[in-house]
């Protein structure tokens, strides 16, 4: 993959290109003339054809007989069809290398290399290795070929050199897209993983803090929530300066109800009571419980007409407003 836009003085914007997606034609333009990979670089390497297919399938044989001798490739490489299908691969490679061309395709297949290796989790200094091993290979076959040509034979090497280095910067791009994209899922796992926590903590949070502000025994407010509640009910009994009124409810005969139905009753018996009042009116929502038998509610004061001592029984026995 292609690295960010940058400007150097002899090559001038390199091209740009999605991570991951094709290369353009300037990008590859770009890439020759940074390695120096020209049209007679590349026709000397193509000169040299003939003599890189008496020995091709030699340098495949050597350089793979020295792999498997490095017992940590070996254990990636060692499968007869995995082995036979690297071969057919490296062998097309070095062909690659001297056949006098260096346009697209031919970077989108070192793309591909890169890519394969990566599937076969060969990691960079492994593949840098072996590009070593084999440039020594070629070099070494390539030499008695040469014996009475020296200019030329020094000519091919640095040519060959050239583009090796081109190809290698190819699959380290490739490495390098890889790992990104290795980290851009973990990242994005982990984000997802702390948005789930965060949502939980804020959820537990929420729950705990209900518990802290009611009564474990009848689920009513408890007295921090007395002082909370009445604290915002006076700011707003005073800002529309109305007066506020605290009731205070006990039930008659709760002793009774514990020593005849016992414990649970007896927490079950305010609920009634408390939810009439609920219904009556909103912000009798304030219910708190002083005793296990009387609870305070801070509500509005009535400033309508004084109903009658009998309707207000009444009322109260519906569960409506006073």
């Amino acid at each position: 993959m292609a690295t960010a836009p940058q400007r150097s003085p002899d090559i001038g914007p390199r091209a740009s290109r999605p991570r991951g997606g094709p290369l353009t034609e300037a990008e590859v333009a770009s890439r020759r003339r940074l390695f120096s990979v020209d049209d007679d670089t590349l026709a000397l390497l193509a000169g040299a054809a003939d003599l890189v297919h008496v020995d091709v399938d030699a340098v495949v044989e050597e350089f793979y007989r020295r792999q498997l001798a490095l017992p940590e490739v070996a254990a990636k490489i060692a499968a007869p069809e995995v082995l036979a299908r690297l071969k057919a691969v490296q062998r097309r490679y070095i062909l690659e290398l001297f056949a006098g061309r260096c346009d697209r395709d031919y970077m989108e297949h070192r793309l591909e290399i890169g890519r394969v290796h990566e599937r076969l989790d060969v990691d960079p200094q492994h593949y840098l290795a072996a590009l070593r091993l084999l440039r020594e290979l070629i070099v070494s076959h390539l030499r008695p070929h040469l014996g009475d040509q020296p200019a030329r034979r020094e000519a091919i090497i640095l040519a060959l050199d050239r583009l090796l280095s081109l190809d290698s910067a190819l699959v380290i791009d490739m490495y390098i897209h890889s790992l990104m994209t290795a980290v851009e899922a973990a990242n994005t796992r982990l984000q997802a993983a702390n948005q789930t926590l965060e949502e939980k903590v804020t959820e537990r949070t929420r729950e705990l803090e209900d518990q802290a502000r009611r009564d474990p025994l009848t689920g009513l407010f408890n007295a921090r929530a007395l002082r909370e509640h009445l604290a915002r009910a006076l700011s707003h009994a005073q800002r529309r300066g109305r007066p506020l009124t605290v009731i205070y409810l006990d039930i008659d005969h709760f002793k009774q109800i514990n020593d005849t139905g016992g414990h649970a009753a007896g927490c079950c018996a305010p609920w009634p009571t408390c939810c009439a009042r609920r219904r009556g009116r909103r912000t009798c929502r304030a219910a708190t419980a002083a005793t296990s038998s009387a609870w305070w509610s801070p509500t509005p004061t009535w400033t309508g007409p004084r109903p009658s001592a009998s309707a207000s029984a009444r009322n109260w026995r519906r569960g409506s407003p006073a």
